[in-house]
């Protein structure tokens, strides 16, 4: 391990796994809000204890010059696991947008300790470390083979189809809490 590991915070590798997806590259099913079920084409995904896990391949479209994933393709990383950790809990996304509330990034604090590359295997963990009426924050871990490549932490509000913020649904909080 790199020096940068110290201090990281260190995700509970024994929790309890609620819902697992599926095999790399092959067709899951996530049980969604009313039962139904919703077919989706993702790396291995799990949630546990309110960590969800879930594996990247870099692409070569991610990568600048040099091969190394540009800096702000890791928040649209960040958004995949947040969308994920969502849908691994019964909880479509899609589904909060059609009722009219979004999940908008109001705060994200990133800090870099490793290049990634393409075609490297990235093992993303998402957790909720706080939920409050209006809001929650998230932290993320981005590893490449165990090595710390980016530890992330950001702040999501809810807010109706006007912007004025709104709260969070009950069987959301209750999910995360």
């Amino acid at each position: 391990m790199r020096g940068y590991d110290r201090g990281v915070p260190s995700f509970d590798a024994g929790a309890e796994v609620l819902y697992g997806l599926c095999e790399a590259a092959s067709v899951g099913f996530v049980r969604l809000a009313g039962n139904s079920k919703s077919a989706i084409s993702v790396m291995p995904s799990t949630l546990s204890n309110k960590l969800h896990e879930l594996e990247i391949r870099v692409a070569y479209q991610e990568t600048d010059g040099q091969r190394r994933v540009h800096h702000g393709n890791y928040l649209n990383y960040f958004e995949r696991g947040r969308v994920e950790m969502l849908r691994s809990a019964g909880v479509s996304y899609k589904h909060l947008e059609d009722s009219g509330l979004m999940l908008v990034v109001a705060e994200m604090s990133i800090k870099y300790h490793a290049a990634a590359e393409f075609d490297d295997l990235l093992q993303l963990q998402t957790r909720v470390v706080e939920i409050r009426k209006v809001r929650m924050r998230h932290q993320y871990i981005i590893r490449r083979d165990g090595d710390l490549i980016v530890e992330a932490e950001s702040v999501i509000a809810c807010i109706d189809r006007e912007g004025r913020p709104s709260r969070i649904p009950a069987d959301l909080l209750t999910t995360f809490e």
